[in-house]
Formats: C-alpha cells, structure tokens, sequence
C-alpha cells in the first residue's frame, strides 16, 4: 500500500480499465443485482467526486459495510419467520458483491493496493470472471432472488 509520505503515481490503467469494463458488462450486471442500488449510485458519485487518481479505502469500507445495512432495513417487512435465515443470506451475499464490484470500478479503494493498481485489467477481469462464480452460488442460497 502506499504510504502517507509517499507520491502517489498515477493509477496505471485506469482509463484503460474503464474501457475494457465496457467488454465485462454483462458479468459485472449480474454481480451488481446483488447490491443496493444506493450503494451503487453513492460509491460511483463518491468516487468522482474525489477523482480516480485518489483512490480511497475509506469510501470502501463504507460501501462494503453500508450495503448489508441498506439491505437489512429494506427487507425488515418480511414475514418474521422467513426473516431470520433470509436476511442473514441476502446481507451477507451484499456484502461480498459489493466487495467484488468494487474491483472493477476504475479509482475505487482497491487501486490504493500496489497491486491492484497495476494490473487493474487482470483484476478487472477476474473480479468479473468471480462475479460469474458468485451470481451461480447467491442464487443457489437466496433461490427468490
């Protein structure tokens, strides 16, 4: 990770991510079902709001946290006794496709890992080539959805 002394480079590829994403759509769609749409439309206006070269792991956490709450509180009508078992899922399963997505997202908190930031095309396409993965299990455990 980067240190706070340390400058910055720009991301590596980040533009050139962006467009490769544009190939990946149809995998990321179906990752990206799996989260709130709030959590979505926030993390993407955070994220330009602060500039792709500003990588934050703040704006991250927040989003990977938020979206199992946002999840929670939407589904508390549920029948009481479906509830329980359900919403451990469905939050659970925000959660990780939140964390998953985010990878593909040129500027998220991930491109502050050296690593990431410098193969972003190779994490952009295993995070949707794991998104395919995850959408076969989430809909296995969470069959309604």
């Amino acid at each position: 990770m980067h240190g706070p002394s340390e400058q910055q480079a720009d991301p590596p590829a980040a533009e050139e991510a962006a467009a490769g994403n544009s190939q990946l759509k149809p995998l990321i769609d179906k990752l990206v079902a799996w989260i709130p749409g709030d959590v979505v439309m926030l993390y993407i206006a955070a994220v330009s709001a602060i500039g792709i070269k500003n990588p934050s792991t703040i704006l991250l956490i927040i989003a990977v946290a938020f979206a199992p709450l946002i999840v929670w509180l939407g589904n508390r009508s549920l029948d009481p006794t479906k509830r329980l078992g359900y919403l451990k899922r469905r939050t659970a399963l925000a959660a990780v496709a939140t964390a998953i997505w985010t990878l593909t997202v040129p500027g998220s908190g991930w491109q502050a890992v050296d690593f990431i930031a410098n193969n972003a095309n190779v994490v952009a396409v295993g995070a949707a080539a794991l998104g395919l993965v995850f959408g076969y299990i989430a809909s296995i455990l969470v069959p309604e959805e």
